[in-house]
């Protein structure tokens, strides 16, 4: 599950409130003290004008002295009070946020490779990073709007009553009007919302996936056609989020409409109440100066239904995306295996494309021996890759069995499994960071001299103490300040810090030239021995020496045999050494 069913906003803030909030009460009721004192010094000014007046009415000089005075401290105690309950509720939202991130990268992170593989990059990008922050938005303004506002609006309200119950009563009256268009608009903002955090998502993959391949594009000349494409993404998200802007902005002509009628009503009531005696000039001042100190709360609380609106469409796709689950899990029985001989089977496997109606492996049965090295070759589509990542159980077959010295994978917990496992592919992802962080990836307790010595093994390690700050060195994003046999040798250390019972090497030299890929081969060579390699290639020069090679078409074993026996009786693969030339 990948979205979330639709949950209203307040079943939105119970799970936020429930699962990430809870645990800080206290300072939600410490934040809310303080909105208690920045509502009550606020509703205290109207008061203090309607005194003003009656002081200078009487020309009491004793009062009127003390009228600045107690402004003056109101007003301190009130920013005082907003300083506090800002910087409180501000960072509860934040630390909330960050554990809503964590698990939404957490969740998203561990779903079986062929979901992750059919959503776009920039997809999850945006869920992490921009619904997210809508979410972070709708709560702040929940907790400062929704409970501070709504706290200084009664507590104006209260002194409006206590000034004149009349005016207050017509007001009262009044300002309901709003509710139906602003909980139509809310709806509104809701649906635009969604739609804008979609094509949020298309512009993030299509950025992404354009400086992924900015070697391709500048090689090709296509900057031209790039941004062509990306003005059409960010013209659609113009229009989307133009309409978002303009569904909140009619809720300003809104408040500002019903805040002039009950401002108009007011005054009518209040000339009339003056003239028959019956009011003071200093109530009608002072009432009036409460309601136009309402009128920000007021229209915050109004635009707020909007922003809860926006959060909570985000919060459905977040809370989607941490409710997905992985379908490959540890059996309640499976058993932490420290290490494997390296016995392979595959039995009856059969395995089809989650969002195709074909399969990419149809009756596979494969018996490997321990310390044997085969190859796995076939045309593109074949299912060389997928056998692999249900070895390593990136997903399970739909029927059959993988088994391990014997034991199904499913009653081997996956973490014991993987550790046992090292995979050196064509695509050699390093991170940014210093080449020992690299090497010691996939084994962060790993010593200094272990990272070496697996350098040394991988010949990496003359190049690398050539290296500015030798293993301290940052490498760049992707190993980009090295040559592409460096970057393989680092990932090939990598692999060989693992100490595996069963080494997977996946086109490792396809992108290499035929000088480094000759020297990456004998180091390959060098480390297979005495584990269970599998290798899959589309170079056939890379398994000639292979102890069997397995001829995958269209997801069935076509043929087994070595070099020399598949040239006799597979045409498939004779036709494969045919367009590579090799005899």
């Amino acid at each position: 599950m990948i979205n979330s069913d639709s949950m209203s906003p307040t079943q939105s803030f119970k799970r936020i409130w429930k699962n990430y909030g809870k645990e800080h009460l206290f300072s939600f009721i410490i934040a809310n003290l303080f909105m208690i004192l920045i509502a009550g010094t606020t509703a205290l000014y109207p008061i203090v004008i309607d005194y003003a007046f009656l002081s200078l009415e009487e020309a009491n000089w004793s009062k009127i002295i003390f009228i600045p005075v107690f402004i003056i401290l109101l007003t301190f105690i009130k920013g005082a009070a907003l300083y506090k309950q800002t910087v409180i509720i501000n960072t509860l939202v934040q630390t909330i946020i960050f554990k809503i991130q964590s698990s939404l990268f957490n969740s998203l992170l561990k779903l079986d490779l062929d979901v992750i593989n059919a959503i776009r990059v920039g997809n999850l990008q945006a869920r992490i990073m921009n619904d997210v922050n809508l979410m972070k938005e709708a709560l702040i303004r929940s907790f400062n709007n929704l409970v501070r506002d709504l706290f200084t609006l009664i507590g104006l309200i209260i002194s409006m009553f206590w000034l004149n119950w009349t005016l207050a009563l017509a007001v009262i009256i009044v300002y309901p009007l709003a509710v139906f268009p602003i909980v139509k608009i809310g709806k509104r903002s809701r649906s635009l919302s969604n739609l804008m955090q979609e094509h949020i998502g298309k512009s993030s993959a299509f950025v992404t996936e354009s400086f992924s391949g900015i070697r391709l594009i500048k090689s090709y000349q296509l900057e031209d056609v790039q941004n062509k494409k990306a003005n059409t993404y960010f013209e659609e998200l113009k229009k989307i989020i133009i309409k978002v802007i303009s569904t909140r902005a009619g809720l300003e002509p809104v408040m500002e409409i019903i805040g002039g009628i009950a401002i108009s009503l007011v005054i009518l009531l209040a000339g009339w109440q003056i003239v028959s005696g019956t009011s003071t000039v200093g109530e009608f001042s002072g009432f009036i100066s409460a309601l136009l100190i309402a009128v920000g709360p007021a229209r915050a609380l109004g635009t707020l239904n909007s922003v809860l609106q926006e959060g909570t469409a985000a919060a459905n796709r977040v809370f989607g995306g941490i409710d997905s689950r992985s379908k490959v899990i540890d059996d309640g029985n499976a058993e932490e295996i420290k290490t494997f001989k390296g016995n392979i089977s595959f039995k009856n496997i059969i395995y089809n494309y989650s969002d195709k109606n074909i399969a990419a492996l149809d009756n596979i049965n494969l018996e490997i021996v321990a310390g044997e090295t085969i190859a796995v070759v076939g045309p593109s589509g074949s299912g060389k890759s997928t056998l692999v990542n249900l070895l390593l159980r990136f997903f399970d077959p739909y029927s059959g069995d993988v088994l391990i010295d014997g034991k199904n994978l499913k009653n081997i917990k996956i973490s014991s499994l993987r550790k046992n496992i090292a995979i050196v592919s064509q695509d050699t992802l390093l991170f940014h960071g210093t080449v020992s962080d690299n090497i010691a990836f996939g084994n962060q307790n790993a010593k200094q001299l272990d990272i070496e010595s697996s350098a040394k093994e991988a010949e990496a390690d003359n190049f690398i103490k050539l290296l500015p700050d030798g293993y301290e060195t940052m490498i760049g994003e992707n190993g980009a300040n090295l040559s592409g046999g460096e970057r393989q040798r680092i990932a090939i250390a990598r692999a060989i810090l693992r100490d595996p019972a069963i080494l997977i090497l996946d086109e490792p030299t396809s992108s290499l030239d035929s000088e480094a890929e000759d020297k990456i081969k004998q180091t390959l060579s060098s480390i297979s021995k005495n584990r269970t390699t599998i290798i899959i290639a589309h170079r056939l020069s890379t398994v000639t020496n292979s102890n069997r090679i397995i001829v995958l078409d269209k997801g069935k074993i076509s043929a087994i045999g070595n070099h020399d026996e598949l040239l006799e009786k597979s045409s498939l693969y004779k036709k494969l050494a045919l367009l590579q030339n090799i005899e």
